[in-house]
């Protein structure tokens, strides 16, 4: 057999592995080795599907070993693809007419060959330049809708026509080729998708899967049967859990996924001054204190075709935060940015603000940056958010939560109160004090859920990172590309070099992959 000098090998094969391209430079060799290491188990032809607008990155694939190429972009123009683009956007603009219809029909109804991709388009419309404010059918939100249809015909083409039977991306969501794909393959039958998420000291492999029905089967979810059984087998004494949950609180517990980064942010710094002046304030008022607990207002949140009652976190926050205003005197509120919104994102916070100023009220409060959520927790009596990973905390201090969509973690027996329709949301506000407390049960279960993700037994498929220190020159590559610490480093004619393609299918890295990969 003739030595392999390249890294991704083509196999003769009638069926094929598709690898759709983000366009990343600095994780194209980890990228690569991912694909290599799984097509060394399935052996198929391989496809690499890309708009290649940077003609470096093309030439760095043909080095790396990729032979057949896809190109999504609207240059290469298929003339029957683009008939049928342009007919199903007219259709659609012709539906959006209707005075009845909007972002939330769109959102939930828009499909191309059956397959929904609304959710797809308006997540990437409101994560371009706040348009969340004010959505509207804009030249920028028609671009993407054409440019949505006309991939989503194109990569559907292709799919059936190269008996693509392995799909590999780096993201599930929005409507770039990889949300796009994804979403394709799970209205199609007999194919496997991969997804390389996390790349760092605790990466881990995720497979993604979504029904039909538009539900999820999420890769790191408890409706996942496998994961599901993972869980339950998973004995732990209530004491390990408490003690645990106990160090986490404390900022003791090192967390290896989930909630790592953010945990950290939501408790940095002293909140007694603000939490004194809701001490104060609970005196003039008969009801609870309510907290509303925002996700990043741009962030996909139709990610993996999940539900929501809204159109998308800002929608639910303005209206939210209406109802208080009009509605209710009688409870205090509370309404907090997500961590990352008083970091990172500065302008997302002022818009919050502004918002805020609007609903000037006595029993109404924008929570200041600096204010722990541990410290939040003993002053709370009922959570409102989305779907995110507070809800999970407060459950675990026993605390009644209500969330507008099914969270990842969603359990049975957590006792968890979620609404997929906006009249039946702001029902079970108006009669909060209705909902119960959540029992022992539901408390022990939602810590040995935190435990579960944050561990990473979520996920077989967890990197050995300590393996791969052992091994210098992995390391140094796996530094360099995957975990990007330093970019300024990051040599692609150096990682091209002829040794280290040949080395690559021989080292620690490529070998742990398909260790990892015979698991599948």
């Amino acid at each position: 057999m003739k030595k392999q000098t390249t890294l991704m090998e083509d196999y003769d094969s009638k069926e094929s592995l598709l690898f759709v391209d983000r366009g990343r430079e600095e994780s194209i060799y980890a990228n690569t080795l991912f694909c290599a290491a799984i097509n060394s188990k399935f052996k198929k032809k391989v496809f690499l599907l890309s708009n290649f607008k940077n003609k470096k990155l093309l030439e760095t694939y043909k080095k790396l070993g990729f032979k057949n190429f896809i190109n999504t972009r609207l240059i290469k123009v298929r003339i029957l693809i683009l008939i049928k683009t342009l007919f199903l956007f007219v259709k659609c603009l012709l539906k959006l007419s209707n005075k009845k219809r909007g972002f939330f029909w769109f959102i939930n109804n828009f499909k191309v060959d059956k397959i929904l991709i609304g959710d797809l388009v308006y997540d990437s419309y409101i994560n371009y330049n706040s348009n969340y404010l004010n959505p509207k059918f804009d030249f920028y939100f028609l671009k993407l809708l054409f440019s949505a249809i006309y991939k989503t015909l194109l990569i559907k083409k292709y799919i059936l026509k190269y008996k693509v039977r392995i799909i590999i991306t780096g993201t599930e969501h929005y409507s770039y080729s990889s949300g796009l794909a994804i979403r394709i393959s799970t209205y199609l039958k007999g194919i496997k998708n991969f997804m390389w998420n996390s790349p760092g000291i605790d990466s881990f492999i995720e497979i993604v899967q979504i029904k039909k029905e538009n539900k999820i089967i999420g890769y790191n979810s408890l409706q996942d049967k496998i994961i599901l059984k993972r869980f339950n087998n998973l004995k732990i004494n209530k004491n390990f859990l408490d003690k645990f949950y106990n160090a986490r609180k404390n900022n003791l517990e090192k967390i290896n996924f989930y909630t790592r980064n953010s945990h950290r942010v939501a408790n940095t710094g002293n909140g007694s001054n603000f939490i004194s002046k809701i001490k104060k304030s609970k005196k003039n008022y008969l009801g609870k204190v309510i907290l509303f607990a925002s996700h990043r207002l741009s962030d996909a949140v139709h990610m993996l075709g999940i539900s929501y009652a809204f159109k998308d976190y800002y929608d639910q926050f303005q209206k939210t935060l209406s109802y208080a205003y009009h509605n209710d005197n009688k409870n205090i509120w509370i309404f907090r940015a997500h961590p990352f919104s008083n970091l990172g994102n500065a302008k997302e916070r002022k818009e919050l603000n502004n918002l805020i100023k609007k609903y000037k009220k006595s029993n109404i409060f924008f929570c200041p940056v600096g204010v722990p959520i541990e410290e939040l927790k003993e002053n709370i009596d009922f959570v409102i958010t989305g779907r995110g990973t507070v809800a999970l905390e407060f459950l675990c201090e026993q605390k009644p939560v209500l969330l507008a969509g099914i969270p990842r973690f969603y359990h049975a027996k957590l006792g968890i109160n979620y609404y997929l329709k906006e009249d039946e949301y702001f029902s079970a506000i108006s009669n909060i004090e209705k909902i119960k407390k959540p029992s022992l049960e539901n408390k022990n279960i939602a810590r040995k859920i935190l435990f579960f993700y944050e561990k990473g037994l979520h996920t077989k498929y967890k990197l050995d990172y300590e393996l791969l220190k052992k091994d210098k020159f992995a390391h140094q590559i796996f530094e360099t590309t995957i975990l990007s610490k330093k970019k300024k480093s990051f040599n692609m004619e150096y990682l091209l070099d002829t040794k280290l393609i040949s080395y690559s299918n021989k080292g620690v890295f490529f070998l742990m992959l398909k260790k990892l990969l015979k698991l599948i």
